[in-house]
């Protein structure tokens, strides 16, 4: 499952790189096409990209360990947008999409143990936790066309329904003697679930704040290719009162723009 999510997580950095590579390069090569800024201009848009699972805080689950969040994990996104101007320089914009993410968490542990013998040994454990799931989000933004070139800045509310996914958790023993007497082995598997399983009391709908800033590469006058940075903050949490993980997805895409 790490090596899938690892080269899962490599192309998509690899297709959005290219992306970026060929969109700069054919706007460099110089377009004619000028960017309409009429009032009541609406434009559709086809987003994709990747992620990055930002977290901060910390859960603690049913086999009472305690894990710190961070940078934690990879995803993708893929939706769907439509905007209307405003003025010249001002869009409301309207996003829904779909995204994935899969974190993992590891953290050790130093205890004394007992052996077959009745001896105490120093034992050294790492605690590995992994947690998929899937959000559809819904955003209205403000977007500002700043004047510099095609830069554009947006911000506003972010409202995601969660889409449950799997929990794993494992321990391993990596220093010391001994094997744990369920399995023969210095591995043990703690739990493999739904996610929704493990912390029954998840919330399923969050709210977040989010920003971002993109780039019109204007490949005709009604078609613009456009890389992105998004950001969201979230106002509340999946998970329970209790708990205090958060994740700030962190979204590298292109949007392909017509005018409609």
């Amino acid at each position: 499952m790490k090596n899938i999510r690892r080269v899962v997580s490599i192309g998509i950095v690899c297709c959005c790189s290219l992306l970026f590579s060929v969109a700069s390069t054919y706007a460099q090569g110089g377009s004619e096409g000028e960017y309409s800024k009429r009032v009541g201009r609406v434009d559709a848009s086809l987003l994709f990209g990747g992620l990055l699972a930002l977290g901060s805080g910390t859960f603690t689950t049913s086999c009472d360990c305690l894990f710190d969040a961070g940078l934690s994990g990879f995803g993708g996104y893929g939706g769907a947008g439509i905007s209307y101007a405003v003025t010249g320089d001002i869009d409301v914009l309207g996003r829904v999409a779909y995204q994935t993410l899969a974190a993992t968490y590891t953290k050790e542990n130093t205890a004394l143990r007992y052996t077959s013998d009745g001896s105490t040994a120093t034992v050294v454990f790492r605690r590995e936790a992994e947690m998929a799931y899937g959000t559809l989000a819904f955003a209205v933004l403000g977007r500002w066309r700043s004047g510099f070139e095609t830069l554009w800045l947006a911000g506003g509310p972010e409202v995601a329904i969660l889409f449950p996914g799997a929990y794993k958790e494992t321990e391993e023993i990596i220093s010391g003697r001994g094997v744990y007497a369920s399995t023969g082995t210095r591995n043990i598997l703690l739990a493999d679930q739904p996610l929704d399983e493990q912390f029954k009391d998840m919330r399923t709908v969050g709210v977040s704040l989010c920003i971002g800033a993109g780039y019109d590469l204007i490949l005709d006058k009604r078609l613009t290719i456009t890389p992105e940075l998004m950001w969201s903050y979230p106002v509340t949490t999946f998970l329970p009162s209790t708990n205090a993980l958060r994740h700030f997805p962190l979204r590298a895409g292109v949007a392909l723009t017509v005018q409609l």
